[in-house]
Formats: C-alpha cells, sequence, structure tokens
C-alpha cells in the first residue's frame, strides 16, 4: 500500500492540467485504495469532503481568486492525508 500511496502523492503533487477533474480523481482513486481498509473511515470522509468543495470551487467563474485560493488549500488536505496514511503504516 506504501508504495501505492507514494504513487498518488507524487500525481497529486504534479496536478496541472485541468487540475479540478484531475484532482477530483487522484482523490477518488485515493478513496478506493484507503476503502480496502476499515481503519481509515476518517481520512475518506475527509476525502469525500474534498470532493465536494472541489466541485464548488470548479463552479466559480475563473477570475474567482477564492477558486484559486479553494484549489490549493484542498491540494494540501489531499496531501495531507496521504501523509497521514503514511505515517500510519
Amino acid at each position: 500500500m506504501n508504495d501505492e500511496l507514494l504513487v498518488l502523492q507524487t500525481r497529486v503533487n504534479g496536478v496541472i492540467y485541468n487540475p479540478f477533474i484531475n484532482l477530483k480523481d487522484q482523490a477518488k482513486e485515493l478513496k478506493k485504495l484507503l476503502s480496502d481498509s476499515d481503519k481509515f473511515s476518517g481520512e475518506i470522509l475527509k476525502l469525500d469532503a474534498a470532493i465536494i468543495e472541489l466541485d464548488a470551487f470548479e463552479n466559480m467563474s475563473y477570475g474567482n481568486i477564492e477558486r484559486i485560493k479553494g484549489f490549493n488549500k484542498t491540494k494540501s488536505h489531499i496531501l495531507k492525508v496521504i501523509k497521514d496514511v503514511l505515517n500510519a503504516q
């Protein structure tokens, strides 16, 4: 699992093209990976919240600075989930 988490961490760090869709895809893949274990239910809830936030920020106008800030904040939250899971292993 650690190798898969490290690959996902690299992917999340490298999100640049169509970032909202790409980051949502990475969050969903991480959620699927964690769903195999019952001990990460809190992290799965955080990922669900992150996906909902990304949907909300994606629907904002392109010129809205909150859209960019929200994306970056959510990306950081997803990276923190990965880091927490890696540290728990």
